[in-house]
């Protein structure tokens, strides 16, 4: 029992290691949208490590971060995670109009009744 505990242990530490290697590698690459930035996550991965890479994201950020992660777990089922700067209702605007005033995304056309 006490070499499983060891081994459980050992495979917690290396998969906490590799959580904040894929945190800090996804901060350099996170795009910059004026005041916030986009972490994007894609690939398969266990549920719980998106999440734990999402909170890892958010402990080490300088500056506010948004996450989207576009997984699968391993048995193929598509999974969507997502999660906000915590002062998102203060960069939202500034996050928005630059999104908008770059083209990225289209407004919709409001009918003229």
């Amino acid at each position: 029992i006490e070499e499983n505990t060891t081994l459980r242990k050992q495979v917690e530490e290396q998969l906490a290691e590799r959580v904040n290697n894929m945190a800090a590698e996804l901060l350099q690459r996170a795009l910059s949208f004026g005041s916030v930035k986009v972490a994007v996550l894609k690939g398969k991965f266990v549920p719980d490590v998106v999440k734990n890479v999402a909170f890892s994201l958010r402990a080490r950020a300088q500056e506010p971060v948004a996450f989207v992660g576009a997984t699968q777990d391993f048995a193929g089922k598509p999974l969507l995670t997502a999660e906000k700067p915590e002062d998102f209702c203060t960069t939202a605007p500034d996050f928005f109009d630059q999104i908008w005033g770059e083209g990225k995304v289209e407004t919709p056309e409001e009918d003229e009744d």
